[in-house]
């Protein structure tokens, strides 16, 4: 009996000392901190365009995929904008072919007026000749030049016209920039038509949502939060004479309070550039007469690895973080 306490006796030592060493060795092997809070990547989703909501396709806090349908807007205001813009871009499809077709009736134009001031430049050689000679009189040379003047004039004219309309000929009259704006105004129409039915960016959770059918939404006004999947990270707030050691790629272990006993793997993502009170709106003055020294905590983030699919873990939830140094 005695041999067996003795023995008993000997294993408590082992183990109290085997605690101790543990406990001893524990700070030069990892830092732990329960000063650390759980967040997530989250994506605000927003309707690109005004308009009224008629159906909303998710519930609050469900999953959804990359994709799936949100929710959608009445369409029907959308659909007239479509139809009005292709019915401007035929319209000025058929302008440019029909400058076309002008600019080959003006080039016409110049033609005959080119020939007809040949004529006139005939009849007034003619009868010129015959005034020198005495045949006619002088009214029928004047008359003559009169008529040259006037073909002259209507040349001019008609190859103005030409350069007019050839101004809005183009060889491919989707060229044109009547027909360019025209398809612009049709794709946009197009596009806010697209607009009406909003879909996941990402993967991720449905939260904060409020949204109902025959609400009116304003364009890029967010309606609710899309949190990412695998998105989620840790902010652990270690004290400054604690960061030594720490440092981006290094591996750690997270416990939510809320999920106790159930062990989250995580990589150090980031450590930040100030303390949290750095870049509080109000940020502290030490420069004073009664400054007292505590120590700061700057916070070190951990992105959350390996989470299982579907997993949902609370934003804000406090958490326990243990980072291993080797």
């Amino acid at each position: 009996m005695k041999t067996s306490v003795k023995w008993g006796m000997y294993a408590l030592i082992v183990a109290a000392a085997a605690g101790g060493y543990h406990w001893w060795q524990q700070p030069r092997t990892s830092r732990t901190t329960d000063n650390a809070y759980v967040g997530a990547d989250s994506i605000p989703v927003a309707a690109r365009i005004d308009g009224r909501v008629t159906m909303v396709h998710v519930k609050p806090n469900s999953q959804v995929a990359a994709g799936q349908p949100l929710f959608e807007l009445d369409d029907r205001p959308h659909r007239v904008s479509v139809e009005r813009a292709q019915a401007k871009l035929a319209q000025a499809r058929l302008s440019a072919r029909e400058a076309v077709a002008e600019l080959a009736a003006a080039q016409a134009d110049a033609k005959r007026a080119e020939h007809l001031i040949e004529q006139a430049n005939l009849r007034l050689a003619r009868a010129t000749e015959l005034a020198r000679q005495g045949f006619i009189s002088s009214q029928a040379t004047d008359d003559a030049q009169s008529q040259l003047s006037v073909e002259t004039a209507s040349l001019e004219a008609a190859r103005a016209r030409v350069r007019r309309v050839g101004t809005q000929v183009y060889a491919d009259i989707e060229k044109h920039p009547a027909v360019m704006h025209a398809a612009a105004e049709l794709q946009q129409a197009q596009l806010d038509l697209e607009y009406t039915q909003v879909a996941a960016p990402a993967s991720g959770r449905v939260t904060n949502l409020r949204l109902t059918a025959g609400t009116q939404v304003q364009a890029n006004a967010t309606q609710f939060v899309l949190v990412a999947a695998n998105g989620y990270w840790v902010d652990a707030n270690f004290k400054e004479g604690e960061l030594p050691g720490i440092r981006p790629g290094q591996r750690a272990r997270v416990e939510l309070d809320a999920m106790p006993g159930r062990i989250f793997d995580g990589t150090v993502e980031s450590i930040s550039p100030g303390t949290g009170a750095a870049f509080s709106l109000l940020p502290p003055q030490n420069a004073t007469g009664n400054w007292v020294k505590t120590a700061q905590r700057v916070p070190v983030r951990v992105r959350l690895v390996d989470l299982p699919p579907d997993t949902a873990l609370p934003i804000g939830a406090s958490a326990t973080v243990q980072v291993a140094l080797h």
